[in-house]
């Protein structure tokens, strides 16, 4: 198992490419092995990377952003990432039982295509799938019922409890 630090919690930084370099190197010196980057926009330079000694495992980006996947893939491969973080069903905001079936079509279809080119797709939680959306049944249940595992791990997301 790797550590990996998600970098979107420090996205609000203030000049975050100034900032980049000496926080890849504190999160290394706190026992991080690797980052978990944003596709399309990553603030952390190959540089900075290396001289951190940290790895880029995965990018993260919303479900709808996966299309088209090879070049979500093609990022994978160029920052040296192995793992895909999807993020939410399809449209952010429908969370309809209907929502989550066609969710979890679309997530097995591009799971088994990024497992084809070497790079593993997983579902990233957030607190509403733990809603109950179709009698007792949460979209949680739907995304266990539904979700092909050969093809699409979970990501699970613990820790954003508001006490």
């Amino acid at each position: 198992m790797v550590i990996a630090a998600q970098t979107y919690v420090f996205s609000q930084m203030p000049d975050m490419a100034i900032a980049m370099p000496g926080l890849l190197q504190g999160l290394a010196e706190a026992g991080y092995e690797a980052i978990e980057g944003l596709a399309g926009r990553p603030p952390e330079t190959r540089q900075a990377m290396q001289a951190s000694g940290l790895k880029y495992v995965a990018t993260h980006l919303g479900t709808a952003q996966l299309e088209p996947v090879q070049k979500v893939v093609e990022f994978c491969h160029t920052v040296g990432a192995d793992g895909i973080c999807a993020s939410g069903l399809l449209n952010w905001e429908q969370r309809t039982a209907a929502d989550y079936r066609a969710s979890c079509r679309a997530l097995n279809s591009l799971g088994a295509q990024c497992l084809y080119q070497g790079v593993r797709l997983y579902y990233h939680n957030h607190e509403f799938e733990f809603e109950a959306v179709e009698g007792s049944s949460t979209g949680m249940d739907l995304l266990l019922r539904g979700l092909d595992f050969d093809c699409v791990s979970l990501c699970l997301d613990v820790g954003w409890q508001e006490l």
